[in-house]
């Protein structure tokens, strides 16, 4: 074995990886390796662990030919992205279809999802679609070519190069779902008129959550006709079926924010609320001046009661009484939570870590971050996401795997704080001006420039340099700058 390239990077850590790999047996030891994808694989240096990932794909070089074979495009989790065929076709909103798994691949290798995007089909072809798909992806793929490189046919002999990544990467094999934080009811068409007269002061919409979490703000489809008032947001409690006494939180808005077409209104509450599955609470929309016939407030309503969650109230002043026909209110209720707690829910679900032994988040970000996520993006990106975003404070956090497989969140280290030289030969040096060693990768760190003249500093040039990614090529430390 014999290594060709190490790439490490500041979000994520061990990156990528490539090998060289002879065998006393030649090619028939070598087609061993085909059988190793996903096993673990590490570097050592003479002090400890430098790069550690799993192998991803194999080549093998046999007297002029290429056979390859990788989990690039594998997926053995399926599902397809399409639109239903139907009549108003210009009207059907895109779905997917369930996963389905392969077991057996799935035991070898983890699990890779693939969303597959298809055109107009039924439920029927999309099943279909899905299932050919599995049944072409669900295994690594083995692909056969002459290697074009002038004098290759002159090699004589069998290696192979072997393509590893770094553990971060799986993060990336599964798509996150969290159906918790949200719940509303966005169709409609029609309004309701409220504080005009009396017997219609005040509306309101019932709601029950199907599990628990934190309410953090409120969205209603809300007109107004010059009003010169405000208008306040309830959530309150529910007294045997209609809206109580007692609020958890109250919203007001100025009723000038507010245009006669009826648009999306926030309301956002000053600390999260939470609710808790199977209770009944209420969203209520109160005037704070006095009923006004030509200056008054209208919400969004559907009389189609596809909203199974609840109803929509009118108080007239004594008593709240249901809307007929049976109708809903336009509404929508969001949760939210500090980015570091979504992420640590998100690797305890298993989703994003399927090969992490644990975490560790060292700092809390003070972010605010919506909990439901309707699984389009896969746990990596949310992950990576999350750590641009960074703190409330404007600081970067960072993250990568250990060698021991933990995945560690942390605050971008200082630059006061460098431990890397880069000297006037360009080249990369510990802070005793000795070169590097192999387990000293210094992505992630900053690095201090030797032989910057005292004219730099009044040009605005920075006596230290940020190292996002950087490469070992077998011999040196190479600098790689990210966009």
């Amino acid at each position: 074995w014999t290594v060709q390239e190490l790439r490490w990077k500041a979000v994520g850590g061990c990156d990528t990886a490539r090998l060289m790999v002879t065998c006393e047996n030649g090619a028939a030891g070598l087609w061993r390796l085909a059988d190793m994808l996903r096993c673990p694989l590490g570097v050592n240096a003479e002090d400890g662990p430098a790069w550690w990932g799993y192998m991803s794909g194999v080549e093998l070089h046999i007297d002029g030919r290429i056979a390859s074979v990788g989990l690039d495009g594998m997926g053995n989790s399926v599902a397809v992205s399409y639109e239903e065929n139907r009549p108003d076709w210009w009207a059907a909103a895109r779905t997917n279809t369930a996963f389905v798994v392969d077991a057996d691949s799935v035991k070898v290798y983890g699990e890779k999802e693939r969303m597959f995007g298809g055109g107009r089909m039924s439920l029927e072809q999309a099943v279909a679609y899905r299932s050919s798909m599995l049944a072409e992806h669900s295994k690594p793929k083995m692909k056969l070519s002459n290697d074009l490189r002038a004098g290759s046919k002159q090699i004589k002999g069998a290696y192979a190069i072997v393509y590893a990544r770094g553990w971060w990467e799986t993060l990336h094999w599964r798509f996150f779902t969290d159906t918790r934080g949200r719940e509303g009811y966005l169709k409609g068409g029609m309004s309701q008129v409220f504080g005009d007269a009396n017997v219609s002061m005040r509306v309101g919409q019932c709601f029950v959550l199907a599990e628990t979490w934190n309410a953090q703000e409120v969205w209603m489809k809300v007109g107004a006709k010059t009003p010169g008032d405000s208008l306040t947001m309830y959530l309150r409690t529910d007294n045997n079926g209609v809206p109580g006494a007692g609020a958890y939180a109250a919203v007001s808005l100025a009723g000038t924010v507010f245009d006669y077409e009826m648009e999306w209104a926030r309301f956002v509450l000053s600390s999260p609320i939470t609710l808790w599955a199977g209770t009944r609470y209420w969203l209520t929309l109160e005037r704070s001046g006095g009923v006004n016939l030509v200056n008054n407030y209208r919400v969004g309503v559907d009389e189609q009661q596809q909203y199974t969650g609840g109803y929509m109230s009118i108080f007239d002043g004594v008593n709240w009484t249901v809307r007929l026909p049976v109708s809903d209110l336009n509404f929508l209720l969001i949760g939210r939570e500090e980015t570091t707690v979504h992420l640590l829910r998100m690797l305890a679900s298993g989703e994003g870590g399927q090969f992490l032994s644990g975490y560790r988040i060292g700092v809390n970000s003070g972010v605010s971050w919506p909990v439901y996520r309707d699984g389009s993006q896969r746990a990596g990106e949310e992950i990576e996401t999350i750590l641009r975003m960074g703190t409330s404070a404007g600081k970067r956090l960072l993250g990568h795997v250990d060698a021991r497989r933990v995945l560690q969140v942390y605050l971008q280290p200082e630059a006061a704080n460098s431990r890397v030289l880069i000297g006037t030969n360009g080249r990369l040096r510990g802070l005793d001006g000795e070169p590097l060693k192999l387990s000293q990768q210094p992505a992630g760190q900053w690095a201090r420039l030797l032989g910057l003249s005292p004219a730099g500093g009044l040009v605005g040039l920075q006596d230290t340099a940020w190292i996002e990614a950087v490469v070992w090529n077998g011999k040196d430390f190479l600098i790689e700058q990210e966009n």
